[in-house]
């Protein structure tokens, strides 16, 4: 496929969908700084613990996004020389992106919101 001089020939579609990641990371920051200052106001351990997290893991879900942008052009650029050599850049460079992304950090953030939810539900002070 030739997509001409869009982004150094790599498709609109596909360069969208790196920046998805950038536009969630963003999303993800005003989404834990609410809910810790909506939340947060009792000062509870839980939050303080929380925070962080929800905060860490949008930076690592706009690095992957940026890691994905970056190898993408790359890959582009290998590929007008070596398709084979293109797809071995692209596996090496999503293996990096998947791993950047943040998953466990992101599913410790969703844990302790949890946690913090029952409490205030529950009404236990333990935390």
């Amino acid at each position: 496929m030739n997509y001409g001089a869009n982004a150094g020939g790599v498709a609109p579609s596909i360069q969208a969908l790196c920046y998805i990641h950038v536009i969630f990371g963003v999303a993800l920051v005003i989404l834990a700084a609410s809910l810790h200052w909506l939340l947060g106001r009792d000062k509870s351990l839980l939050m303080a613990i929380a925070t962080p997290f929800g905060l860490i893991w949008s930076g690592l879900v706009i690095a992957s996004g940026m890691v994905a942008n970056v190898g993408l052009s790359a890959v582009s650029a290998i590929y007008a020389i070596s398709a084979e050599e293109a797809a071995n850049a692209w596996a090496i460079i999503g293996t990096i992106q998947d791993r950047v992304g943040g998953e466990l950090v992101g599913g410790i953030w969703v844990l302790l919101r949890v946690d913090d939810a029952h409490i205030r539900i529950e009404g236990s002070t333990t935390w």
